[in-house]
């Protein structure tokens, strides 16, 4: 699964450098790197959510995941990857 999330990077990266005005290309990006990274690394959560600090509080965890969740969400993003 790994191979088709680095091909899918590839060619929205590539789309974005032909055509940065397309809408939605970040949104497309942001949830294949979210399930690429969980893939590969299923023991460290905090590099889903983006915490280099494993000493941050309850809060600043919540926030990131809400973002995440929002950020991937099937209503909010058409990505077959946010599914």
């Amino acid at each position: 699964m790994q191979e088709y999330d680095d091909l899918a990077i590839f060619s929205i990266v590539s789309a974005k450098l032909k055509n940065p005005q397309l809408h939605g290309l970040n949104n497309y990006l942001d949830a294949y790197m979210a399930h690429k990274i969980e893939s590969t690394i299923k023991d460290e959560w905090y590099a889903v959510l983006g915490i280099k600090d494993h000493g941050v509080g309850a809060c600043e965890i919540k926030k990131r995941y809400k973002g995440l969740a929002v950020m991937i969400h099937p209503d909010k993003c058409s990505s077959v990857a946010a599914e």
